[in-house]
């Protein structure tokens, strides 16, 4: 027993021994752990062991207000974060003045600071490295090779570039070419793309009545009437106007972004056929015949015409035939016009480049809804018309806001650009 006793006493010793000689008889030194702070809960549930950095920037992919939580997409790691933020969290712009949350719009990029005790950021900024254009409605979008073009300058797409709309992520087939942009990037990369106006779309049934005229949507888009067509438009409200035949009206409708609206022209028809007391005045002092249609008129007086479409004709001695085309959809219009002045006398509240615009009032302030379009230009001497429109009520379909509808393009324009904007 005794010798049992003492192997035990000299194994202990050794093994004190070993473990105090580790270190040379100094005390051992605690091991420093870094610990990395994660950018925030990943969106997707799973785990994430990336480092988070001061100059990491994020992009705002959409905030619910309700859960007072904000998804940003880090721009490093390609990949979706949930924050969290309170009222106490400081929204900065990128000169660090304080701002709105509002303006932390989808594919805005921001950089974060730190955390409260609650875990919710105590600021979200935004980032001064990247370049912001806004309300861009011209533009070119080459997908296939990749090419963003605002302002006759070339950005590039890439595989990373975001499009948002209505904060809802999606593709660059979804940009129409009637919508408004915010574009941000960073030198000549493309980071993000957001919707800001987006479109919708007009689609017109029992179109009969009205083919082979033309229909107005706003003071803008005039397109041909072609069977059950489907026409794009921005987002936002319209008064609709067609006219043929002696039939013709105004309504409004909403277009609203990713939607078709339908509008039944029936419904615009009326009772008919339904005529306009047109005055068409010539204010030249030469000797001047004026033709509705190929029929003489006097100049000055009362004649009444059918609504829709007139071909207006002016012959002034020493000059080229002034013409026009006007479509009526009102009760009642005055046309004043100076066939011998040159297009850049004109003054009118819209008008083409390549027509002049025309002059439509009556006594009573109503207005024909008229597009006056140059069909024969050929000339030494500039011939074209200066009117000034006023507004009023066009017909019994519309009330006394349907104003803004004398239409000053001319129809060449029209047909080229087929549903798309005169400026």
């Amino acid at each position: 027993m005794r010798k049992f006793f003492i192997r035990l006493v000299m194994i202990a010793f050794c093994i004190f021994c070993f473990c105090g000689c580790s270190n040379d008889g100094t005390t051992e030194e605690t091991q420093e752990v870094t610990i990395q702070r994660k950018p925030g809960t990943p969106a997707d549930g799973e785990e994430e062991t990336e480092e988070e950095s001061e100059d990491t920037l994020y992009m705002v992919q959409s905030f619910n207000c309700e859960e007072e939580k904000v998804i940003l997409r880090s721009l490093n790691y390609n990949k979706n974060y949930v924050f969290k933020y309170s009222l106490n969290t400081t929204f900065l712009d990128k000169y660090g003045d304080t701002t709105s949350s509002i303006n932390f719009v989808s594919g805005s990029i921001v950089t974060i600071g730190d955390r409260g005790s609650d875990g919710s950021l105590k600021s979200l900024q935004m980032s001064d490295e990247v370049w912001t254009f806004s309300d861009i409605q011209k533009y070119e979008i080459d997908a296939d090779n990749g090419i963003l073009e605002l302002n006759d300058t070339n950005y590039k797409l890439t595989d990373s570039t975001a499009v948002f709309s209505n904060g809802i992520e999606g593709s660059l087939s979804d940009i129409g070419t009637e919508d408004v942009l915010t574009v941000v990037g960073m030198d000549k990369d493309i980071l993000s793309i957001d919707v800001t106006t987006g479109h919708g779309y007009i689609s017109f049934s029992n179109t009969d009545k009205f083919d082979g005229s033309l229909v107005y949507i706003g003071n803008k888009i005039i397109t041909m009437v072609t069977k059950d067509m489907t026409v794009t438009v921005p987002e936002g409200s319209y008064d609709v106007t067609v006219a043929n035949d002696g039939y013709g009206g105004t309504k409004t409708v909403e277009v609203v972004r990713n939607e078709t609206t339908l509008l039944d022209l029936s419904e615009l028809e009326g009772e008919g056929p339904k005529t306009c007391k047109l005055t068409i005045t010539a204010t030249t002092e030469l000797e001047t015949t004026i033709y509705i249609d190929g029929t003489e008129i006097e100049n000055g007086e009362e004649t009444e015409v059918k609504y829709g479409r007139h071909i207006l004709s002016i012959s002034v001695e020493g000059y080229d035939t002034w013409t026009k085309t006007l479509y009526v959809n009102s009760e009642s219009a005055n046309i004043s016009v100076d066939p011998t002045e040159s297009d850049t006398s004109s003054n009118s509240s819209e008008s083409s480049s390549s027509s002049s615009s025309t002059d439509s009032s009556d006594t009573n302030g109503n207005s024909s809804n008229s597009s006056s379009d140059t069909t024969n230009s050929s000339s030494s001497t500039d011939s074209s018309g200066s009117t000034n429109s006023t507004t009023g009520s066009s017909s019994s379909t519309s009330d006394s806001t349907d104003s803004e509808l004398d239409y000053l393009s001319t129809l060449s324009d029209l047909i080229s650009t087929l549903s798309g904007t005169s400026d």
